[in-house]
């Protein structure tokens, strides 16, 4: 195993930044977390099911689906971690599940990188839930 991780990044519904991602890589990802994914309800009719990853064929690229959040998983002994963010920030998506679940999350006063706060909102936004 490699150690160097190979980051692929994307905002959801809007394709993937990094140009060297490739269809192989990317049916891994998938394939690797269609059992890790959190939703906030199972009343979604297969017609609205939500891929992770599709490819656009009118485009020629590939776009990140609906989900937010990060994964990591292994293709060929090589690292990849994905990333895909909300296209409106995570300010917004967080503004939007505290009115839908009638909660309010409070600004930590920790000193955090913006993507570990990220995290930690998302994690007590579950636990209301």
């Amino acid at each position: 195993m490699t150690d160097s991780v190979i980051h692929i990044m994307a905002k959801d519904c809007l394709q993937f930044d990094n140009s060297d991602i490739s269809a192989d890589i990317l049916q891994t990802f998938i394939e690797s977390q269609q059992n890790n994914i959190f939703k906030l309800t199972n009343n979604i009719r297969v017609d609205e099911e939500s891929k992770l990853a599709e490819y656009d064929y009118r485009h020629k690229k590939w776009f990140a689906g609906r989900f937010v959040g990060e994964a990591s998983f292994f293709h060929k002994k090589q690292e990849y971690k994905v990333t895909i963010k909300p296209r409106f920030g995570e300010r917004f998506l967080l503004r939007m599940l505290e009115e839908i679940y009638n909660i309010r999350i409070t600004k930590s006063e920790n000193s955090q990188k913006q993507t570990d706060e990220w995290n930690h909102y998302i994690k007590r936004i579950i636990a209301f839930i």
